[in-house]
């Protein structure tokens, strides 16, 4: 089964999610424009609230990055990564199945199932191929 990811951060209000062809988007104004995370972005990892950081690694998962306001991304040690996983504030990113029979993930205000992301119950990015999440 393969599964989408999604993760908030708080004091911005961003919401990010990877999902089909390892693309990552990120929306800092409750889901009206989706940015593009940077091409290395390959999987979310979770919100670390003492820090204020969203926190992200690459597609081998050898390297961790983290941001603060969900555009712009920095390398990060793994080791910080472990020790905000190990805290007890840590919030993990959420998995979203691809089955339309699986149920969805709250994440805050958003929740994300197999159709996409949504907010208070409206769908604001599809599930699909590049380009086409936007409504």
């Amino acid at each position: 089964m393969e599964w989408r990811q999604t993760t908030e951060q708080e004091k911005f209000k961003a919401i990010a999610y990877c999902g089909e062809e390892n693309l990552c988007y990120v929306s800092r104004d409750t889901g009206t424009i989706w940015t593009s995370l940077p091409s290395y972005i390959g999987a979310l990892m979770g919100y670390s609230p003492s820090l204020q950081k969203m926190f992200a690694q690459d597609y081998v998962n050898k390297i961790t990055f983290s941001t603060m306001d969900g555009i712009n991304w920095a390398p990060e040690t793994n080791a910080e990564l472990i020790l905000e996983q190990s805290s007890l504030n840590w919030v993990s990113s959420k998995a979203i199945p691809y089955l339309p029979s699986a149920s969805g993930e709250t994440i805050g205000s958003w929740s994300a199932d197999a159709n996409g992301v949504s907010k208070d119950g409206t769908i604001l990015a599809y599930w699909g191929k590049c380009c086409q999440h936007l409504i």
